[in-house]
């Protein structure tokens, strides 16, 4: 039996999602079922996440409210979080500004400002911020300047502080001197946090796993200024933001990643020309055209949002490589053997890709690179955490693969 993929609402999310999208008389009647059939102290995490839109949509026009009143609440967090969270990002554009570096908002930042039009409608654990690949190193500078703190690099997808403690590895901020090209060619991203408990994601790459050189070039070309606190700042254009809902949606997550679809519902909905020849285009070179098939096919049929059947039809066309196939039921499964021998095929790939350009003679060998890109303070540290990571998966163990209930925005 071929799993569902986990970007898929299960029958009570849909209903949730139904009432926060459909039309008004058929998203009162799902809000209705979907009342009739929730326990409110048992809602799944990605279902919460939807709760403040939920309440604008409907309880705040009058619509039942099985709280008791505390989805208001959630709004209203979500509301005064988000202020707070999009003004200290207005601080951090800013001083990447004075730098000369360019800045564009991805993801949640991205549709609340361009959007979504309420600031409390779409909760976010953090911001993330692009910035051009070749000024990744500035970024960093920029940021560390400001009194941002790097997070630590674990590795993908594992959520497991526990083999890295039985190796005794002591995981800390990234040192500034690690982030260097061998970092940056293996990696699409790193958080850091301010004193206030903010955290920000710095992307050089646009997409978790895109990182080939220039992939991104054309994106950046056409990121489009909206207004941000009396200032400006780039947002993706419509077709790349969608494909990139589309690429982070379909991974797996220990919350359910259901929210995709309200974010590209929305975006779809909201934007007055989107450039599908565009989204095709970046699908094929991306290898994600699998997902983007299923998933715009999903949104068309359940909230009829516009795809062009053409545009279904040249992704139908596009040949899939085997490869591709076996990626995306990777990534939309839960993390597993399959998943790390995944990430150890792409470090794999990225490290022959440095040995490949001009300071090639200079990159480390693969498990010295490793040692580097997870910065593990020995190569005996390494392999211990290897070791145990591979056997808590081969294991299956749902309670260390679920990880904390953490959301990314």
């Amino acid at each position: 039996m071929t799993p569902v993929p986990s970007w898929k609402p299960n029958p009570l999310q849909q209903k949730l999602l139904d009432a926060c999208l459909l039309e008004d008389a058929q998203a009162w009647q799902a809000w209705k079922e979907w009342c009739d059939q929730i326990d409110v102290d048992a809602i799944d995490g990605g279902s919460y996440r939807l709760m403040p839109l939920a309440w604008k949509r409907l309880i705040s026009k009058g619509a039942e409210d099985p709280s008791g009143g505390r989805f208001k609440g959630v709004y209203r967090r979500s509301w005064y979080h988000n202020q707070l969270a999009m003004a200290r990002t207005a601080d951090l554009i800013g001083k990447l500004t004075a730098a000369a570096i360019p800045a564009m908002l991805l993801k949640g930042a991205a549709l609340t400002v361009a959007n979504y039009q309420d600031p409390g409608v779409r909760p976010m654990a953090d911001i993330d911020v692009a910035v051009p690949r070749r000024l990744a190193r500035q970024a960093v500078e920029a940021l560390t300047q400001a009194g941002w703190t790097p997070g630590a690099t674990p590795l993908t997808g594992a959520h497991n502080t526990g083999a890295v403690a039985s190796s005794g590895w002591k995981v800390g901020p990234r040192p500034l001197s690690a982030f260097d090209e061998v970092y940056f060619c293996a990696r699409h991203a790193h958080g850091f946090e301010e004193p206030t408990g903010l955290n920000v994601d710095l992307h050089w790459c646009l997409f978790q796993g895109n990182g080939d050189p220039g992939i991104d070039d054309e994106a950046w070309a056409g990121a489009r200024p909206v207004t941000f606190h009396q200032s400006q700042v780039l947002v993706p254009e419509a077709a790349v933001h969608l494909l990139l809902l589309v690429a982070h949606g379909s991974r797996w997550n220990p919350t359910p990643a259901i929210r995709w679809i309200a974010d590209a519902v929305t975006l779809i909905r909201s934007e007055a020309e989107i450039r599908w020849d565009r989204l095709v285009a970046e699908a094929r070179s991306r290898r994600i055209t699998l997902q983007t098939l299923e998933m715009l096919g999903y949104l068309e049929e359940r909230f009829k949002v516009g795809v062009p059947a053409d545009v279904m039809a040249e992704l139908r066309a596009t040949a899939v490589s085997r490869r591709e196939r076996a990626e995306y039921r990777v990534k939309s499964s839960q993390p597993g053997v399959r998943l790390g021998l995944h990430e150890l095929r792409w470090l794999r790939e990225r490290h022959r890709l440095l040995r490949k350009n001009e300071a090639g003679s200079q990159t480390p060998g693969f498990p010295t690179f490793m040692r580097h890109v997870l910065d593990a303070p020995s190569l005996m540290q390494l392999g211990a955490y290897a070791a145990s990571e591979l056997t808590r998966r081969v294991r299956g163990s749902a309670q260390d693969q679920a990880g904390p209930k953490g959301t990314s925005a």
